[in-house]
């Protein structure tokens, strides 16, 4: 299974309207004239995957290490190499990917220097290549699509095609296949994160999560990967901010957080909340409670303030699960909302990393969390649709 916290949200057709060719009586073909009929159906191809799927690997395309080949040059003989197997897969814009048993499928690996004494990612991709792109004689007039693998340090480009990842160290300087396929270690081929042609997503957010906030985030790292199962209609990305910004879904932040930011005076927390006032997306924030305390803070981002408690038939409590009353959540069963403001309590996050409970409690949990995740997205998008 793709881990939920990858860059995994794919481009969107662009807002570009497509040219075709008028066809008419006593019309002169050309090769431009060709060229612009042949383009728009491949654009409207390429609309369409964008709109409806998301790229990945349709069969094959396994990776393993292997002896330099025949007659490599002897600046490359100290490579890692590796050996693709035969397979296919869709890029991003719904291109493929045909890699066959006669093509040359070896690839050496450069292990980059790393200065960060921190553990690195080492990702191995394949992307289609377009021959006309490609500088060929003029000889023939037919044309394979080609491709090419490359590698990529610790972020994937959309167009990418993930065949396998390394996590390596600064002092890596050996690769090696993994003892246990399904735990990969440090400096061994991990192909357990490679995604799949599919369906994508019409309902995307990502939620910003300020640092220093390890027990949040762990929690909605399993929300989310419970998510991409038991709802994959609804697709969320977490994302790591130092500050509000307009582009980010929604905010994930603590009571105490807020409170601190809207008493202090210094630059930085003042900083902060104002960019929390600017704010104009959904607003997730942690509390045990709503004392007096908070909600002075949260009428200074928003000066009218309605908190209502969540009771049924609020859309959080049926949809997409039905829920004839909300799961216990603290000593006051509190869920306060008022629009694009929902205050939960701390314990929701512990309930989602699931340890230590019954199957059938994950489930509830991760159920009650996904209309919690749908309900913030559903306002935000609304929200959006109306400025």
């Amino acid at each position: 299974m793709s881990e939920p916290m990858s860059s995994d949200v794919f481009p969107l057709p662009a807002l570009t309207p497509l040219t075709q060719l008028n066809v008419q009586d006593n019309l002169r073909i050309n090769a431009e004239r060709w060229q612009l009929a042949h383009h728009y159906h491949q654009q409207r191809q390429n609309v369409h995957y964008q709109a409806l799927w998301q790229p990945g690997i349709v069969y094959g395309l396994g990776v393993k290490l292997i002896a330099p080949p025949p007659g490599t040059a002897p600046q490359f003989q100290t490579k890692s190499w590796i050996e693709v197997q035969p397979g296919f897969a869709i890029d991003g814009e719904g291109n493929p990917i045909v890699i066959s048993e006669e093509r040359d499928r070896t690839y050496p690996i450069t292990i980059p220097p790393l200065t960060d004494r921190g553990i690195q990612t080492l990702y191995i991709v394949v992307n289609h290549v377009d021959p006309k792109q490609l500088e060929l004689p003029n000889s023939t007039d037919r044309l394979q699509e080609q491709f090419r693998f490359d590698q990529r340090i610790n972020h994937l480009r959309p167009k990418d095609i993930e065949l396998c990842r390394i996590r390596i160290s600064a002092d890596q300087d050996i690769l090696a296949m993994p003892t246990q396929g399904l735990t990969p270690e440090l400096g061994q081929l991990d192909l357990t994160q490679r995604r799949f042609a599919q369906l994508r997503s019409q309902r995307s957010f990502t939620l910003g999560l300020f640092p220093n906030q390890p027990r949040y985030q762990r929690g909605l790292m399993g929300l989310f990967q419970g998510m991409q199962v038991l709802y994959p209609g609804l697709h969320g990305q977490l994302q790591t901010v130092t500050q509000a910004d307009a582009a980010l879904d929604a905010l994930c932040i603590s009571g105490t957080s807020l409170i601190e930011w809207q008493r202090s005076d210094t630059p930085g927390h003042t900083r902060l909340f104002q960019s929390l006032k600017d704010y104009p997306g959904g607003l997730l924030i942690v509390a045990e409670g709503v004392d007096r305390v908070l909600q002075e803070s949260i009428k200074r981002l928003q000066r009218h303030l309605e908190l209502r408690r969540v009771v049924s038939p609020h859309l959080i409590t049926r949809h997409p699960f039905l829920f004839g009353q909300l799961p216990k959540l603290s000593k006051d069963n509190g869920l306060w909302v008022d629009d694009r403001i929902v205050i939960v309590s701390p314990s929701l996050f512990e309930h989602w990393q699931g340890q230590e409970q019954s199957r059938q409690a994950i489930r509830t949990w991760h159920e009650f969390g996904i209309n919690l995740l749908y309900y913030i997205w559903y306002n935000s998008h609304i929200r959006k649709l109306l400025r």
